[in-house]
């Protein structure tokens, strides 16, 4: 994943694990540097465990929902 700001810093990398049907982040990168109205750079709860927690109850809701949804949400 990146930011939809081109020009932005962040970047998280995640590998689906198959085996026990969950997304790992393998890599989380960088600080938002865009300046968008809706992206707080001091959200002292936006980290990966939030992240994780986040795409984990997207995924119980519906194991099927594409990459691309979750993307969409983060």
């Amino acid at each position: 994943m990146q930011c939809v700001h081109n020009d932005c810093a962040w970047r998280c990398r995640a590998i689906l694990r198959t085996k026990h049907q969950h997304l790992e982040i393998m890599k989380l990168e960088g600080v938002h540097t865009c300046v968008s109205p809706m992206i707080s750079q001091d959200h002292n709860k936006l980290g990966s465990q939030m992240i994780a927690q986040r795409i984990h109850e997207i995924i119980q809701a519906d194991p099927s929902t594409p990459v691309s949804t979750i993307i969409a949400h983060m």
